[in-house]
């Protein structure tokens, strides 16, 4: 007859967990021991690994200050946190954090296929550029005050993987063996191009990039010639797409 959903926060209060070590005297020995700490909760600081995993949420991706961070955990959680605190929590979860990102930077290293993008990222007030670097198993993500190709050569080294995918933008040219335009970025040019009144050009090179993802999407399932048939058609689509006259400038840069 009905059916419908209702949904409701549950109490957000804390879990505190009262530890309460105690020490003896051997009666044969005369030797002191004392009980070992649990698992998981060590002497130290008393916030667990959630809480300082939330806490780092909220401040380096919800972009919320510490004097709002602090106010926020009391009212929401009723866990009363000095901003001196949060500073120390953020700054432990420095040295795992750098680990887990060198772990992705050398995963990417490995990886036969690169994609890179940068784009803009405000440090300090100042305009900085974050980088993300990606393979299909990792994802590194690196914040430079430059846009440079100095930034992608300390990243490399001398490692060059058999593809890389970007845009057009220089300083991503001559970083694989061969270097594939970023099909997402074509597809914004093209768009961009149609929007501007292109006619000559832009639409059939919008759709036809369009035929490109969607094979893509299925490449697991297709063999091999039939890749290469498809590989050839949209080969020959192209030729006869380039052959057109773009009718505005963003047409032909998109060309």
């Amino acid at each position: 007859f009905h059916a419908y959903d209702h949904i409701e926060l549950p109490p957000l209060r804390p879990v505190i967990t009262r530890v309460q070590r105690n020490r003896e005297v051997c009666t044969n020995s005369r030797r002191g021991f004392s009980a070992p700490s649990p698992t998981g909760m060590p002497p130290g600081s008393p916030f667990g690994p959630d809480l300082v995993a939330l806490i780092l949420h909220l401040h380096a991706t919800q972009a919320i200050g510490f004097d709002r961070l602090a106010q926020l955990l009391e009212e929401v959680f009723a866990i009363r946190i000095s901003e001196g605190a949060i500073a120390n929590m953020l700054a432990r979860t420095k040295a795992p954090l750098t680990m887990a990102a060198d772990t992705a930077a050398a995963e990417v290293r490995r990886s036969k296929v690169v994609a890179s993008d940068e784009t803009s990222a405000r440090v300090n007030g100042k305009n900085w550029w974050q980088w993300v670097l990606l393979s299909s198993t990792a994802v590194h993500h690196l914040i430079a005050d430059s846009r440079g190709a100095a930034v992608l050569d300390s990243f490399l080294g001398e490692i060059r993987p058999e593809v890389w995918v970007a845009d057009r933008y220089a300083a991503q040219a001559g970083r694989g063996n061969e270097r594939q335009l970023c099909l997402a970025h074509l597809l914004g040019d093209a768009q961009y191009a149609i929007d501007s009144g292109d006619t000559g050009f832009a639409p059939g090179f919008h759709k036809l990039l369009r035929r490109a993802v969607g094979i893509g999407r299925r490449r697991p399932e297709l063999k091999d010639a039939t890749l290469l048939q498809y590989r050839a058609d949209l080969d020959r689509r192209l030729d006869r797409l380039l052959a057109a006259a773009p009718t505005t400038h963003a047409g032909r840069k998109a060309a």
